[in-house]
């Protein structure tokens, strides 16, 4: 089928794949250091082309690693930072040129030049459902909730609830998905409980 990747059984750099999953022959990795089962695929999941998967050395910090779960959709050209640890759980759409973060420089490491202060590093979590919109960015320490949605181009600093719709520079969560908004209290039952305290 044409634009689609190919059904593969192995992947150069993955180290557990799932089954029937499609990936792109432009799709590159990136390991440094020791050669530990650090990134896995769940069954039926594709990566288009150009994307990349970027992982640390595992002896430099725990957590580092890519797992991606069942029938996730990396698009084309989607850089993927598994150094601070990143996990994307099932049935979650990646959009083209998205950018998942786990890692950076510490910027007040003692060193005027960046290259050479320390890494930063917080694990980056996708939870089931979500999608990740074109050109999106999520930095290190952030969890996107279940069903969420980031939009394109937004830059997301802080979690997204579950069922959110976040999008702008940063991102900001601007509604919920209709039929997922949380239960939120009336204004009659909140007085009726603050005036119960007095």
């Amino acid at each position: 089928m044409l634009g689609i990747p190919p059904v593969v059984s192995q992947f150069e750099g993955i180290d557990r794949l799932g089954s029937n999953c499609r990936i792109a022959g432009s799709v590159t990795i990136m390991r440094y250091g020791e050669d530990l089962p650090v990134i896995s695929l769940g069954d039926e999941c594709c990566l288009h082309d150009g994307v990349r998967l970027v992982i640390g050395n595992p002896a430099d910090a725990p957590g580092i690693g890519i797992k991606i779960g069942n029938r996730v959709i990396v698009n084309v050209r989607a850089y993927l930072s598994g150094e601070g640890g990143l996990t994307i759980e099932d049935d979650v759409l990646i959009g083209p040129l998205a950018l998942l973060l786990s890692a950076g420089h510490e910027v007040h490491g003692g060193d005027q030049r960046i290259n050479r202060n320390p890494i930063s590093r917080a694990p980056v979590r996708i939870r089931e459902g979500a999608w990740i919109g074109a050109g999106a960015i999520i930095l290190q320490g952030v969890t996107v909730g279940r069903g969420a949605v980031v939009g394109a181009g937004g830059v997301v600093t802080r979690d997204v609830p579950d069922f959110a719709v976040a999008h702008g520079n940063p991102a900001q969560v601007r509604r919920f998905r209709r039929g997922f908004a949380p239960d939120r209290p009336s204004i009659r039952s909140l007085l009726s409980r603050l005036l119960r305290r007095s």
